[in-house]
């Protein structure tokens, strides 16, 4: 297999159900296909122009987490190109949250910053304190565009 033309920093268009298309971002990347990313609204007709998008920040995304990259190496989802300049350091690696809702334990998950695979610590905490957080789930492509659509209101 030939380089692979995305990594940290490359925005990419994901074809939504009904028609139209999100846009997404890899913040992390590591060889065997596993990133993290920021996924955007709104739905829009066709990919749109990096210059069009390049001022997004983590704050706008409505989906964020670790996803696999096999719509991207069929060249399902368009890649838009890289973000000028972009900085990793703005667009963090966050924590992840998982529940044993049998056991009724909760934790919070740190995967290493240079990749998204790489599971470095699991501390077990109160459920008070993964309210709100990132699930800790690996998506694959059609889970992407289901979760995508739906949050974006087809």
């Amino acid at each position: 297999m030939g380089k692979l033309n995305y990594g940290p920093g490359v925005l990419f268009a994901v074809p939504l159900n009904g028609g139209g298309y999100g846009l997404g971002l890899i913040a992390r990347a590591n060889p065997q296909g596993v990133l993290f990313g920021y996924f955007f609204g709104p739905i829009r007709t066709q990919p749109p122009e990096v210059s069009q998008v390049e001022q997004l920040s983590g704050q706008d995304a409505v989906l964020v987490g670790r996803f696999g990259d096999l719509h991207l190496k069929q060249g399902k989802w368009p890649i838009i190109g890289p973000i000028p300049d972009w900085s990793q350091e703005l667009w963090p690696m966050p924590e992840f949250v998982r529940t044993e809702p049998i056991m009724g334990r909760s934790f919070r998950l740190r995967y290493d910053d240079a990749d998204p695979n790489l599971l470095l610590e699991e501390v077990q905490v109160p459920p008070t304190e993964i309210v709100g957080g990132i699930p800790d789930r690996l998506m694959g492509a059609g889970s992407v565009e289901n979760k995508l659509t739906k949050l974006l209101g087809e």
